[in-house]
């Protein structure tokens, strides 16, 4: 006589767990031990994380955000790029070769290799940069002060569209 056993997908979902758990235990090694994440970026990536989450890489360095990008290599451990991207962002130069194994991050590195393209940069544009960065303080100062004065409320953004 054959029995019939009858089980909700809960419970089959926590008996493959338990299966897959015992089975670690038994081999006695880490269940990614053969994986290695580590994720080449070319210029067509698209990164999902960050101030510029959803922007291809190529776009980044049209807006010229090289040092976000050496930032990024330099402080997250599975991210790298092709050699044109590390070309482009200056830690592959013709005198120097700044790269780092990966996976792995290495910031105090980025930091020296930061002051070094920066000291590169010839004194107007250095100037600028300071100045813009200025600009930008104040700027959000003074938004924040606009917004603090405002109303935003649903009720007073729905007539000031309505033109009352």
């Amino acid at each position: 006589m054959k029995k019939i056993v009858r089980i909700t997908e809960s419970q089959l979902e926590v008996l493959i767990k338990r299966t897959i758990l015992n089975e670690v235990r038994l081999s006695k090694r880490p269940i990614e031990e053969d994986v290695i994440h580590l994720r080449t970026m070319t210029r067509k990536s698209v990164i999902h994380f960050g101030q510029y989450n959803g922007q291809t890489i190529e776009e980044i360095l049209r807006l010229g955000k090289n040092s976000y990008l050496r930032f990024i290599y330099y402080n997250i451990e599975g991210v790298s790029f092709i050699e044109d991207i590390l070309r482009n962002i200056g830690i592959v130069t013709d005198h120097q070769d700044d790269r780092i194994p990966k996976p792995g991050k290495n910031p105090e590195l980025g930091e020296e290799v930061e002051k070094r393209i920066h000291k590169r940069l010839d004194p107007l544009s250095r100037v600028i940069s300071k100045n813009r960065s200025k600009g930008r303080a104040k700027s959000k100062a003074v938004g924040a002060k606009i917004r603090d004065e405002r109303s935003f409320s649903r009720g007073s953004l729905a007539r000031k569209n309505q033109g009352h």
